[in-house]
């Protein structure tokens, strides 16, 4: 299998799966890390941002970006179609490890 990996760089994650209801509030988020499988993403994009949820995502966490990565974006991630989400603590020397289909459901 092959993947397009980034390092940062926007894509954007739509907050609603049902735009009707909530209107199409889309957040742009910068992730460390991202990747796409090429099957998903056969051609790597010439553009500031994508549109495509990335099929898995690292963030390293530090004390300015923490609670964001944990509390705005790791929610967000699984409904919004991210496969596998990592979360690297520098400090406390951690990798998480997360299938976010599994364990959320989406």
């Amino acid at each position: 299998m092959l993947w397009w990996l980034y390092h940062s760089g926007r894509h954007r994650i739509v907050r609603s799966a049902v735009p009707a209801v909530r209107g199409r509030r889309a957040d742009m988020y910068i992730s460390t890390l991202r990747s796409y499988r090429r099957e998903r993403m056969p051609v790597y994009p010439d553009a500031a941002y994508s549109n495509l949820a990335p099929d898995w995502v690292c963030e390293i966490l530090s004390p300015s970006t923490r609670k964001l990565d944990l509390h705005g974006k790791r929610p967000v991630y699984p409904r919004e179609g991210v496969g596998h989400l990592w979360l690297v603590d520098p400090t406390d020397r951690t990798l998480e490890a997360s299938n976010c289909a599994r364990e959320s459901g989406y």
